[in-house]
């Protein structure tokens, strides 16, 4: 797997590639709690590269998600192949997580307070 972190005005972007495994989950979990050490309004998941993600990225995203409202921010997704938006829809966290086709469709919604793109 590969990260890489930028900031975007109020937002960091964690850009995540390669195939997101069990195995992984470990390296995942510290990548988000460091994005989210930084106090970003707004911490954007690029997932534009990520080929296969398991339940426990899910999980990961899930308590970073709590973690996230609890200090006032938010978390928003965006890039997901159809794979990977395939178990974000059958795990029903399409309605959890405000999801974007893309990097600059999340970085526009977000400049104009957008929270869940129009589906």
């Amino acid at each position: 797997m590969e990260f890489t972190s930028e900031s975007s005005g109020t937002t960091l972007i964690l850009t995540v590639a390669g195939r997101l495994s069990s195995a992984m989950a470990d390296v995942f979990e510290h990548q988000v709690g460091l994005a989210l050490d930084h106090k970003p309004a707004v911490l954007l998941v690029d997932f534009a590269g990520l080929e296969f993600i398991t339940s426990a990225g899910l999980r990961i995203l899930i308590l970073a998600l709590k973690r996230a409202k609890a200090e006032g921010r938010q978390i928003h997704l965006c890039g997901l192949s159809e794979p990977v938006h395939e178990v974000f829809e059958v795990s029903g966290l399409v309605q959890i997580f405000p999801i974007h086709p893309g990097r600059a469709a999340a970085l526009a919604a977000l400049e104009t307070g957008g929270g869940f793109p129009a589906r």
